[in-house]
């Protein structure tokens, strides 16, 4: 609702594309973002735990161009300054179709879940629902 109102007052217009292509950042920001978040969440029990280290994490990779990038020289932080999902998702919101945006996003979702994978799978599963367990006579 917010948003027709916001664009409905706009002059001159936006172009259906920039919205399109800053929905299409938003969204592969987000499953970035969860996806290292589940990542993070199988590694303890904690909850608050988990939480934190996700807060963390994401805050190094939102926008790992300004304290690491800048601190680091030479090709290390010019390399930092290229994995944050910040300056690629501006690139979106820009209008911009960047290839390598999509690449990192998707990188950075199919990691977060490639790494989840094991760590669930090695998880300790109660015997009740197990599926190992010998099944009652009818």
């Amino acid at each position: 609702m917010c948003e027709s109102v916001a664009v409905g007052a706009a002059t001159p217009p936006p172009s259906p594309t920039l919205l399109l292509l800053g929905h299409l950042g938003l969204i592969l920001l987000a499953a970035g973002v969860l996806s290292l978040g589940m990542f993070i969440s199988s590694l303890t029990e904690s909850t608050v735990l988990s939480a934190i280290m996700t807060f963390v994490l994401v805050f190094f990779v939102v926008d790992s161009s300004t304290p690491l990038g800048n601190a680091l020289p030479g090709l290390i932080g010019e390399a930092l300054g290229h994995l944050s999902l910040l300056q690629h998702f501006t690139d979106f919101t820009e209008g911009v179709l960047d290839t390598s945006g999509v690449v990192l996003f998707a990188s950075y979702i199919l990691l977060g879940l490639f790494l989840t994978g094991p760590v669930r799978r090695d998880a300790t599963i109660p015997a009740h629902l197990s599926r190992s367990h010998t099944p009652c006579p009818p």
